[in-house]
């Protein structure tokens, strides 16, 4: 089958961490893409643990649009260290014409099909064309020949580094608030977790962790000409 290369992006995330908006930023009719209106784009997405081995949790996601879809809001609230594993599928919309065993091919009714020998039919026709009732299913991804541009996307959203991340600035607020940084090492470290701080990784959680919000206070009055 075809391979693409495809550029996601985790963007938006909702102030309470539970929703957020992955975006497609594909560059469709450059290189090995597709032009984007010669394709149904269906997507599936899980979330992937950092865990060894791996376990991936499905994640609901949208795939009523294949046609026009460029972003998807997709619920982040499974908060286990991971990401987001997106696979995507770039159906051939049908166009009149011969198709090999196995081709895939998304008709004009919405629908996507198989080809179950050398057919040059209209997909309807149930005895050339199977009927696939799930666009992404692992049967599917792992049909040889299928036609279908097939490729995945690695997304992160700083919701699910944020406790990891403020439980190492907590040892780093004790350090500060009890003198230190004593050197340019620890205040390079020092101005490092307050730059994390007062971006997007833990803005959401800056309540929750009150002795992490010390120490930015801390080094906005320690270090103001230098943040």
């Amino acid at each position: 089958m075809p391979t693409t290369t495809y550029i996601t992006q985790i963007e938006r995330e909702s102030a309470d961490c539970t929703t957020a908006i992955i975006k497609d930023y594909t560059d469709y009719g450059v290189d090995d893409a597709p032009v984007r209106n010669t394709i149904g784009l269906f997507v599936k997405l899980v979330k992937r643990s950092a865990s060894d081995p791996p376990i991936d949790t499905p994640v609901t996601i949208d795939n009523s649009s294949p046609l026009s879809v460029g972003q998807w809001t997709i619920d982040i609230t499974n908060t286990k260290d991971g990401w987001y594993y997106m696979t995507l599928f770039g159906y051939p919309i049908w166009t009149a014409g011969t198709y090999d065993q196995n081709k895939c091919v998304l008709y004009s009714n919405g629908n996507c099909y198989r080809a179950k020998a050398t057919v040059s039919s209209l997909p309807t026709v149930s005895a050339d064309w199977e009927l696939i009732t799930d666009p992404t299913s692992t049967t599917i991804e792992n049909l040889e020949d299928s036609g279908i541009y097939l490729n995945s996307t690695h997304n992160f959203t700083t919701c699910n580094a944020e406790i990891p991340v403020s439980d190492q600035l907590e040892i780093l607020a004790d350090q500060i608030t009890d003198g230190r940084p004593k050197d340019w090492e620890d205040t390079t470290l020092a101005l490092l977790g307050k730059g994390l701080l007062n971006g997007a990784w833990v803005n959401h959680y800056r309540v929750k962790n009150q002795k992490v919000q010390v120490v930015v206070d801390f080094l906005n009055q320690k270090y103001p000409d230098r943040i």
